[in-house]
This record gives C-alpha cells, sequence and structure tokens, in this order.
C-alpha cells in the first residue's frame, strides 16, 4: 500500500533528518558517521530496479518492519514545502514502479535507521547499520558488482573530461 502524504510533513520530515544533513547523492552527509554506504547501479531512472526493490523489501521485512517514506528531495529551498512525500507499508514492485517520480528523492525507514538517496545518474546510495548491510547484500548478490560497475562508468566518463570532482569523496564513503 502507498499513499500519498498531503497532510503535516513534520513526522516525515523529522524521520528522514534523522538519517540525512544533506540529501546530494553526490556529497551525502548523514547524522551518524558509523552507518555504513553501499552504492547501488544502475537504477532504473528514479526508482530501484525490480532486484534492489525486492532486496530492500526483504530486507525490512527480516528487521521487522516494512513501514517506509519516499520523499522527492530536489526541490530547493526546502523538499517539505514543493515536494511529495507518500507513505508505504509493504508495497509491491508494481506499486512502488507507479509512483511518478522525476526528480531525486529519498526512500527512508520511519524510525531513522536506513535509508536510500536515489541520483538523476542512476545511482543510489544506501544508509544503515552493519545488520542491515549484511541482510541486504545476502539478498541483493549484485552490490559488489554494481560498485564496480558504478566505478568503471565514472571513470571513463572522467577521462573524456567531463568534471567529476565529487567521485573521489563518494568512493571514500563506499561500504568494501
Amino acid at each position: 500500500m502507498i499513499e500519498l502524504i498531503t497532510g503535516n510533513k513534520n513526522k516525515i520530515e523529522e524521520s528522514l533528518r534523522r538519517i540525512f544533513i544533506s540529501f546530494d547523492p553526490f556529497k551525502p552527509e548523514i547524522k551518524n558517521a558509523k552507518l555504513l554506504t553501499l552504492i547501488l547501479f544502475p537504477t532504473d531512472g528514479y526508482h530501484l530496479t525490480e532486484k534492489q526493490y525486492s532486496s530492500l523489501i526483504q530486507t525490512i521485512s527480516a528487521v521487522g518492519n516494512a513501514e517506509f517514506y519516499i520523499s522527492e528531495t530536489e526541490w530547493e529551498p526546502d523538499p517539505f514545502s514543493k515536494g511529495h512525500h507518500w507513505y508505504c507499508n509493504n508495497p509491491t514492485f508494481e506499486e512502488y514502479s507507479e509512483i511518478s517520480i522525476g526528480v531525486e528523492n529519498a526512500i527512508y525507514s520511519i524510525e531513522g535507521k536506513w535509508g536510500i538517496l536515489i541520483s538523476h545518474e542512476l545511482h543510489a546510495l544506501m544508509f544503515s547499520d552493519a545488520q542491515f548491510v549484511k541482510l541486504f547484500e545476502s539478498e541483493y548478490l549484485n552490490s559488489r558488482k554494481d560498485k564496480e560497475e558504478f566505478l568503471r562508468n565514472w571513470r571513463a566518463i572522467k577521462k573524456s573530461g567531463v568534471k567529476t570532482d565529487w567521485l573521489d569523496g563518494l568512493v571514500k564513503i563506499l561500504h568494501n
């Protein structure tokens, strides 16, 4: 089930800000430096792929809570004044993929224990504790391949002269 949130957004903003200081998927800032980071690449535009999404659902179900939020985060100066936000309770991939999202967004736990930033450059960054990462990686066997493919792709782009000064900083925070 997915519901568009139209009323008071204080609760969802509080949940999102428990994880993220900045919503920039190229230079993310998180509240808890102990959280680990995974990269998912490529995504399906502004959505996770079916395998990425089903692995996320399996992981959050395993930790005991299938509820989460999705928020459009690209709106300046504040995504809570302009962006759309959804409450989700164990939605199917079909329900998730039908959400009309055309900007960078975040998928995150209500409790603020994990979060994913999805970029317009077809990558997503997952932040969570070691237990969550381990569970996710057991469901999503492509995590190492995604990181390698992401780095190969952006190093090739860098060689073509495109400005990628954000890449080295991002690589430093990725979970090995």
